[in-house]
């Protein structure tokens, strides 16, 4: 029997309910919603990878020239198209090699969990499971040449996501903001991702509401994993451009 948020979500026309989940998300979820207009350049491309239900999309709109939208599952991409007209919504997935893989969604309780959805994973532990023969493409092939900013949230395939943008990151030098999973890659994260330095881009991450640069890392405090989920750094980090300073200072490499 669906819940009450359920039955509510199901009497709202789709305009409104977006709109709801947005300012939601905007007041109660990613705080990094409220950088946007900071990150972002108005007279350029931004491209939301992994748009899932198009929270970022939805702000995204008012932040930038025009959003390109990746989102490889189908039912969700169908609605982005309802939703957002003024949105190119591709129903593709992004990583470091153009083909054709599985999108596979865990399902608990008879609901699908779109927002795990991954091309990484195979959630082979789970019981129920979706899956999605998707197209897979990378940036660097799809030829944009006015790309002001980056949002990546693909489930732990954001390194070959980066990767296959390589040539856009050195061509345009937008400013990307990408989920990370610091307590699962084999080296630090600083080490994980010293491939965007060699590129001209400084990182920053959040801890305790404020922005950190790379060089300040420290796992034991800032990504510690016995203090998963109190003091935590956010999920979300910022590559930015060399000598760019979008919070009042650059960071240098260490």
């Amino acid at each position: 029997m669906p819940n009450l948020k359920q039955l509510i979500r199901n009497l709202l026309p789709e305009p409104l309910e977006i709109r709801l989940q947005a300012l939601d998300h905007y007041y109660r979820g990613e705080p990094e919603l409220r950088d946007l207009p900071r990150v972002c350049d108005k007279g350029r491309l931004s491209l939301d990878i992994g748009a899932n239900i198009g929270t970022y999309s939805y702000f995204l709109r008012r932040n930038s020239s025009r959003v390109v939208a990746y989102e490889p599952h189908p039912v969700l991409a169908a609605r982005l198209r309802r939703l957002f007209a003024d949105v190119d919504v591709r129903e593709k997935a992004v990583s470091d090699a153009p083909g054709t893989l599985d999108l596979v969604v865990p399902v608990a309780d008879g609901r699908a969990m779109h927002e795990l959805g991954s091309i990484k994973q195979d959630f082979s532990d789970e019981e129920v499971v979706e899956r999605h023969s998707v197209e897979v493409v990378t940036i660097d092939d799809e030829g944009f040449d006015d790309v002001g900013f980056i949002k990546i949230d693909v489930e732990q395939n954001e390194i070959p996501v980066l990767r296959g943008a390589s040539e856009t990151l050195v061509r345009c030098r937008p400013v990307v903001m990408t989920e990370v999973t610091p307590l699962l890659y084999e080296k630090s994260l600083v080490e994980t991702f010293a491939f965007m330095g060699e590129l001209g881009y400084q990182g920053w991450f959040t801890f305790e509401g404020v922005k950190r640069p790379f060089a300040d890392f420290v796992p034991e405090q800032h990504a510690n994993r016995a203090l998963f989920g109190t003091r935590f750094m956010n999920a979300n980090v910022f590559f930015v451009p060399d000598g760019v300073a979008v919070w009042g200072r650059t960071a240098h490499a260490r």
